[in-house]
């Protein structure tokens, strides 16, 4: 049975959309400028409807986020709809995004129950459910070749303490997915692409071999290269 995993997204940014304004009364003309936005945007309304999200450890040395601190522009699968450019983070601890509001430049927690898909700058993720081989989650699409391969981001919060005091510190807990045919499997170690994939062992071997590096440093550039060497 042939299992269809995801739809790539296509987002393009469209016209604004228009609400109904017509007999609302503004006796403030102050807040002209917070009306116009309200109907040009009310299609979208429903994104920024989700709790405050609170930026937690901001002086700790590693941090909750997707690579960076820093804010990442974007696009949004929400709920049946496309959603962007929008400003957020993604909080992989919480596997949890963050959105920054347009107009109130505090973050939101959209329902994460509805998020279909997104992409932060050229990063790509999609909400996958129902497959047999694969945990319900959302995944990073790291390559999209004739091999796929895809990463669950995860972080864990640990704490260190030094001099009596405590620090939260950061690690990564990714999880890899190669697929052969109509199958995903695990990735942990260099070793299940030997089993894998015997008839590129000899390359694939070589290439790890010229790295003198572990596997755990870099785990993202050894996998991206080496699903490369396999669609070569």
């Amino acid at each position: 049975m042939n299992i269809i995993l995801f739809t790539v997204f296509h987002f393009i940014a469209g016209p604004p959309l228009h609400g109904s304004g017509a007999g609302m009364y503004y006796g403030d003309t102050l807040r002209l400028p917070e009306r116009r936005y309200t109907e040009a945007t009310a299609g979208s309304q429903h994104l920024y409807n989700g709790v405050r999200y609170h930026f937690y450890d901001r002086t700790a040395e590693t941090h909750q986020f997707f690579e960076t601190r820093e804010i990442f522009t974007g696009h949004i699968r929400y709920d049946g709809r496309s959603f962007g450019p929008v400003q957020m983070h993604y909080d992989v601890n919480l596997n949890q995004l963050a959105i920054k509001h347009p107009t109130g430049g505090y973050l939101i927690s959209p329902d994460m129950r509805k998020v279909e898909a997104f992409n932060l700058d050229n990063h790509r993720f999609v909400r996958i459910k129902n497959h047999p081989q694969l945990p319900d989650a959302i995944y990073q699409i790291m390559w999209d070749g004739p091999t796929q391969l895809l990463s669950q981001r995860k972080k864990s919060r640990n704490e260190r303490t030094e001099n009596r005091q405590t620090f939260p510190v950061y690690l990564d807990e990714n999880s890899y997915y190669v697929k052969t045919g109509d199958n995903f499997h695990k990735i942990k170690h260099r070793k299940n692409l030997y089993v894998l994939f015997p008839t590129k062992k000899k390359e694939l071997r070589a290439y790890f071999r010229s790295l003198r590096q572990p596997f755990r440093e870099n785990p993202d550039g050894q996998l991206i290269a080496a699903v490369k060497i396999l669609d070569n």
